[in-house]
């Protein structure tokens, strides 16, 4: 029986139209520890290192939806608006 973490998982693999494979390659992973995730077999979930390095390819990611469910697949990015550069000349 698949976890909710492993419906989770293949759901942002897919959404990248990706293979396992493809996916492992681009995240610096292995096709098995994909293949494992994705199986939900005894609850297995990536470690910090492999989170971090799909945080790394995947800057998008949130990784508290991916583990949790908790908001959104993707993290809306906001714009900080630049403060205008101003100069000073005195005389």
């Amino acid at each position: 029986m698949e976890s909710i973490f492993a419906n989770r998982f293949k759901r942002f693999r897919k959404s990248l139209d990706l293979t396992q494979v493809e996916l492992a390659k681009v995240a610096g992973l292995s096709q098995a520890n994909i293949t494992a995730w994705e199986s939900g077999k005894k609850g297995t979930k990536p470690s910090r290192e492999s989170l971090i390095k799909l945080q790394k390819a995947f800057d998008w990611l949130d990784i508290d939806w991916l583990l949790d469910g908790a908001g959104q697949m993707k993290i809306e990015k906001q714009v900080i608006a630049e403060e205008p550069h101003v100069e000073y000349i005195f005389e």
